[in-house]
């Protein structure tokens, strides 16, 4: 993997990078950059499978550099703060993990694994793609890649998504609905309500009467007035 340290802080870039070079066997380069600015420009022509992002800037967070940062779901961001503070931010932007300065190496080693299993999820999805029946999702401690005829239901609640399995336990996101519905073959799932989005193949009846529909699990979710059409059309289609 090549890896990109961006900390405006030269010694505690120098320190992290010495840590991965010595003890991190799945790096195999890595690059130190203290300039955000300078970092959006090198990203524009270079690939990085994974960024160490600091997270306090002079010239801009690391939250404002992703923002703007033209990396791809192939690059894998681990953010670097003095603050535990910035853990849940972290993770609502979807970074793999977050490390706490001073740098503990064996933090370090799992953030990197971390990284890995992520990336090696995202290669498994690529190969899936031409069947689009997998989806990959990361549930706080591992990305996963879950079989469509896995999946009933998916749930908002705020900018967490419940994801409804049908032998396992459900998960729950840090992402919010609309982006996973973004990765989804909307030929096999339907967003039936704001809040819902089911498996069309997981659904036994459509009770037009109550708005709401009836899954193979007997599980039963509502759907809006706005998506009534498209629901029942795509039902049919199925």
């Amino acid at each position: 993997m090549k890896a990109l340290i961006l900390d405006d802080e030269p010694l505690p870039a120098k320190y992290l990078r010495e840590l991965v070079i010595q003890h991190c066997k799945l790096v195999s380069t890595c690059i130190i950059m203290n300039d955000p600015v300078a970092a959006l420009e090198y990203l524009k022509e270079n690939h990085c499978d994974l960024i160490f992002l600091d997270v306090e800037m002079p010239k801009m967070t690391g939250l404002n550099f992703l923002e703007n940062a033209e990396i791809d779901e192939d690059t894998a961001v681990v953010f670097t703060t003095a603050y535990k503070t910035y853990a849940l931010e972290a993770f609502k932007v979807n970074a793999i993990h977050y490390l706490v300065k001073p740098i503990n190496l064996a933090e370090l080693l799992i953030a990197v694994n971390k990284v890995f299993e992520y990336l090696k999820a995202k290669n498994i999805l690529k190969q899936s793609k031409n069947d689009q029946s997998y989806l990959t999702v990361f549930d706080g401690e591992r990305y996963r890649v879950l079989a469509y005829s896995n999946i009933l239901s998916l749930h908002a609640s705020g900018s967490y998504t419940k994801i409804v399995l049908s032998n396992e336990k459900d998960i729950l996101l840090t992402k919010r609905l609309g982006s996973i519905f973004k990765e989804l073959d909307n030929e096999k799932f339907i967003r039936c309500h704001k809040s819902h989005g089911v498996n069309i193949s997981k659904i036994k009846i459509i009770n037009k009467s109550e708005s709401n529909i009836q899954l193979i699990n007997g599980s039963i979710v509502p759907f809006s007035n706005s998506n009534r059409k498209v629901v029942i059309e795509k039902f049919q289609k199925a």
